[in-house]
């Protein structure tokens, strides 16, 4: 996504400096990973400012998921990543909606963008996510899963990192 909900657009940040002032300011920015349009297919890199901009980044009828979106998809898969989400993460393709009937796809993708600019772990068997939980002044929570080890994991990470995002389809009542 190029633009908030609204329309309104998200200022890519291709420079290491230009991702860095959007990072100091607390202003949303965007990149492909390595700023390559070649991983346009692995989604776009975000920071927290972006996700958690009240424009609102997801579209209608879907949201940024909280850190308790991640407990509850966790849960639901036992927290033993050997289940159906690591065998798809591992051949690269989505995990559909039939996982969580309320998580959109989670692709593979991998690597993140430092609040410096740098882009780092592209390939690495750590997949990272943002949530919209906010943890301080400075970081957020991040969910992610660790493929070579089967493990969920938790961390509070600056919020002028970039990171993929997914989305959560919001639960129509009846």
């Amino acid at each position: 996504m190029e633009t908030f909900r609204n329309g309104d657009a998200i200022p890519e940040a291709k420079s290491p400096g230009a991702w860095q002032i959007a990072a100091e300011n607390a202003m949303p920015a965007w990149c492909y990973f390595n700023n390559d349009i070649a991983n346009a297919s692995l989604g776009k890199l975000y920071n927290w400012y972006a996700v958690n901009d009240p424009r609102g980044l997801a579209p209608k009828g879907w949201h940024i998921p909280r850190d308790r979106d991640w407990t509850m998809l966790f849960l639901y898969l036992g927290f033993n990543i050997d289940s159906v989400l690591k065998r798809e993460l591992l051949r690269n393709v989505n995990v559909e909606e039939k996982h969580s009937e309320n998580f959109i796809s989670l692709k593979q993708p991998n690597g993140f963008r430092d609040s410096e600019g740098a882009f780092t772990q592209q390939g690495a068997k750590l997949n990272w996510w943002w949530s919209t939980t906010h943890f301080d002044s400075n970081k957020a929570i991040i969910r992610g899963i660790d493929t070579s080890c089967n493990e969920t994991l938790k961390m509070y990470w600056d919020k002028g990192v970039g990171l993929f995002v997914c989305c959560v389809r919001e639960i129509q009542e009846q």
